[in-house]
C-alpha cells in the first residue's frame, strides 16, 4: 500500500513539495510564507490532474501580469522624476 500512495502522488510544483509558498513582498512589504493552496498545504498532488497545471499556469500569468503593472508604474514615476529634474535645471 505504501509504494501505491508513493506512485501515485508528486511533489507540488507550486511549493516544492514543502506546503509552503512565499507570498510576494510587493503584496505585503514584508518576508511572509503561507500554505499552498495548490497541494493544500500536503506538498503532494495527484500527478494526473490537468487542473493542477491549468491553475499553476493562471497563478503565473496574474503574476506576470502585476509584474508589468508594477514595472510601468514604476517607470512612469522614474520619467517623471526624470522630467521634474529637466524643469528644475538639474540635468
Amino acid at each position: 500500500m505504501v509504494n501505491q500512495m508513493a506512485t501515485s502522488q508528486a511533489s507540488c510544483i507550486e511549493c516544492g513539495g514543502n506546503g509552503w509558498i512565499r507570498v510576494p513582498y510587493s503584496q505585503t512589504k514584508e518576508e511572509i510564507h503561507a500554505m499552498c493552496p495548490t497541494c493544500a498545504y500536503t506538498g503532494t498532488v495527484d500527478p494526473k490532474t490537468e487542473e493542477h497545471y491549468k491553475n499553476i499556469i493562471r497563478e503565473k500569468e496574474e503574476r506576470i501580469e502585476e509584474l508589468l503593472r508594477d514595472n510601468k508604474k514604476l517607470a512612469n514615476e522614474y520619467n517623471d522624476q526624470v522630467e521634474r529634474l529637466r524643469k528644475a535645471g538639474v540635468i
